[in-house]
């Protein structure tokens, strides 16, 4: 007995041993240490743990905390997907793909064997794949519709708006183009008197413009050779022009200022791509001795100016230092877009051997022509340059992604309906009154604030940008001849997948390239494509694919993405033809009940082609169907 007590209270030793080190000494057995000491040691155990291995204690919030946090959340406006706010809810890797009308059933999907999946279900789930891949950090709208007839096809948040960037000039360039016609062109006029038998030309001249938003130097030197040709010698007066640059004036009045280094200490030879006796050069510039300045480089500062003779002019000045053996160039903008055009033809008319005795001068158009009526003489119109038509500047807009001649087409078209000077305001006007005569698309449905896309206060959907496709294409039929001409303007504009604009370089593959008409849109965090797949004249889907949200340097794996889905679609269109061909080479096998008379077939086959043969058109061919309009060339 005496030997298992002592053989238990050796066992215990161990165990009171470490527990003497974890709890705290009874007041009993030592006496209770200082406060200070006890802190001491807590800091002295703190510095010698590494910091990595420090305990990190996190006041727990209380219930009223946590709901004025939440409150506050949810007063801060949120910021909008392209501008990098995605809404947890709306990521795409959470999409479902809906077929039709409907969404999918996943969950039966999944358990499927795929090699049993309908044509739909698999490009549907391959699509989900993209959704849940490469994009899956952002957000997609996606609307795919039978171009014919409207019916959804697949869709993924179709209705959610968001911004689609360029794709606004799907919408901007069909206003446009029903409005003023794909024949319309910009007319710049010169008025003035007749010249007489001696070519001269008593009086000034007025150069007329109307807003051509592509008015250049080729446009006056147009100009030049047709009042060169009706034998002019000699223009006694001036080049008036009016006080609107953008009615008279080169639109893009964008010129280089170039810099070329001359020998160190001498000053640099310096030149203007685009010289006018506007443009009136000060170099004060000089060459250094070493090819890299490290201060003072070039700069180039413009001025309006009026000369000793009164004249105004656009003092060009260059300061500063160009290194040795180098060349420089600056950009300048010239914002006396219509004094610069004016002089730019009289420059063209002296080299045509026409004498000019004035200079350029501004006035408006009523001034200049009660001028010339109390001289004794009505200005008429003398020579007339014409820009392109509307259609290709239409197709330079959409395949070139053109900004500033988006937004200059519509405000003159707009201008042009409504009888006023061009504006944004007017512009955004007409491009809602196309939306709603032609889409149903009320105002109220959706954001566009310009009509180029180039904003970040745009709100369409995919759906939406595929009703205005159909619109403008005219899928649904025409009813009229212009009709026709505005609709094949239309689609000659988009893109051609891996032929031409921003998409010459994309859906290059011999099954895709041709069969492929968009738009693209790029923004910040903005990629969007927009257009028509089709596997033949009649088999062609519409879609729009939106993306916001994405990190710009995902932008190209997002943009690959895009191009995958619409591979899919173009699959699917060629096996579902390819299905539709198999089902239609198996012949109907019909046996019988009772085997005919001979002599009853014989009189059957005879009245049934007797039948046919009277709804036969004359010449053999094909009959039109009601309803079916050309097919326009692409």
């Amino acid at each position: 007995m005496a030997s298992s007590l002592s053989r238990a209270l050796l066992r215990l030793v161990p165990v009171l041993a470490c527990a003497a080190v974890s709890l705290p000494v009874p007041a009993i057995a030592a006496p209770a240490p200082a406060p200070a000491a006890a802190s001491d040691s807590s800091a002295s155990l703190a510095q010698a743990r590494p910091a990595s291995k420090r305990p990190h204690r996190k006041a727990k919030a209380t219930k009223a905390k946590r709901s004025a946090a939440a409150t506050k959340a949810a007063d801060k406006p949120k910021l909008r997907p392209d501008r990098g706010h995605v809404d947890p809810s709306r990521v795409a890797a959470k999409a479902k793909v809906a077929t039709g009308d409907r969404l999918r059933d996943e969950k039966a999907t999944r358990r499927a064997d795929p090699g049993n999946l309908s044509l739909t279900e698999a490009t549907a789930a391959e699509i989900e794949k993209l959704l849940r891949g490469p994009m899956r950090d952002g957000t997609t709208s996606l609307f795919v519709a039978d171009a014919a007839t409207g019916r959804p096809v697949f869709s993924v948040y179709p209705d959610d708006p968001l911004n689609p960037a360029s794709n606004v000039k799907l919408i901007s360039t069909a206003a446009a183009l029903d409005i003023l016609g794909p024949d319309y062109r910009y007319r710049t006029r010169l008025l003035g008197t007749a010249p007489d038998a001696a070519g001269v030309v008593d009086g000034d001249l007025y150069l007329l413009g109307s807003y051509d938003p592509t008015l250049d130097r080729k446009a006056m030197e147009d100009l030049a050779d047709q009042l060169a040709a009706l034998g002019t010698t000699r223009v006694v007066g001036d080049v008036v022009v009016g006080a609107t640059p953008t009615r008279d004036g080169i639109y893009r009045s964008w010129g280089e200022v170039i810099v070329q280094a001359a020998a160190p200490g001498e000053p640099p030879v310096v030149t203007v791509s685009s010289p006018s006796e506007l443009l009136q050069l000060e170099v004060t510039a000089t060459t250094a001795k070493t090819k890299r300045v490290r201060t003072g480089g070039i700069v180039v500062k413009t001025e309006l100016v009026t000369d000793e003779l009164g004249r105004q002019r656009m003092k060009i000045a260059v300061s500063g230092k160009v290194g040795r053996g180098k060349r420089v160039a600056r950009d300048i903008f010239v914002k006396e877009r219509a004094q610069h055009a004016a002089h730019i033809l009289r420059e063209a008319l002296r080299a045509r051997g026409v004498e000019l005795t004035g200079d350029v001068r501004v006035a408006e158009l009523r001034d200049y022509i009660d001028g010339s009526i109390a001289r004794g003489f009505l200005p008429m119109p003398l020579v007339e340059h014409l820009s392109a038509p509307l259609a290709q500047i239409v197709a330079r807009v959409n395949k070139r992604s053109t900004n500033w001649l988006a937004d200059r087409v519509i405000m003159t078209a707009a201008a042009h309906k409504y009888g006023e000077k061009p504006s944004m305001e007017l512009a955004i006007k007409a491009m809602y009154a196309w939306l709603d005569r032609h889409t149903g698309l009320d105002r109220d449905d959706l954001v566009i604030d310009t009509g180029s896309g180039l904003s970040y206060k745009t709100e369409l959907s995919a759906r939406q940008l595929v009703t205005v496709l159909r619109a403008a294409l005219g899928v649904e039929g025409v009813t009229a001849a212009r009709d026709i001409a505005v609709q094949e303007a239309y689609r000659a504009s988009l893109s051609v997948g891996g032929v031409d604009g921003t998409l010459r370089g994309r859906f290059k593959s011999d099954a895709l390239r041709g069969h492929v008409l968009g738009k693209t849109g790029t923004l910040h965090r903005v990629i969007a494509l927009a257009g028509v797949v089709e596997a033949s004249p009649d088999r062609q889907l519409v879609f729009a694919i939106v993306s916001n949200g994405h990190h710009p340097r995902w932008k190209q794996r997002v943009r690959g993405a895009q191009e995958k889905l619409v591979t899919l679609l173009c699959d699917y269109l060629h096996k579902q033809a390819a299905a539709d061909q198999a089902a239609a080479a198996v012949p109907a096998v019909v046996t019988p009940a009772v085997a005919p008379d001979p002599l009853e077939l014989v009189e059957a086959t005879t009245d049934q082609v007797a039948a046919d043969a009277e709804g036969e058109p004359e010449d053999g061919g094909e009959g039109d169907v009601e309803g079916d309009g050309p097919t326009p060339e692409w």
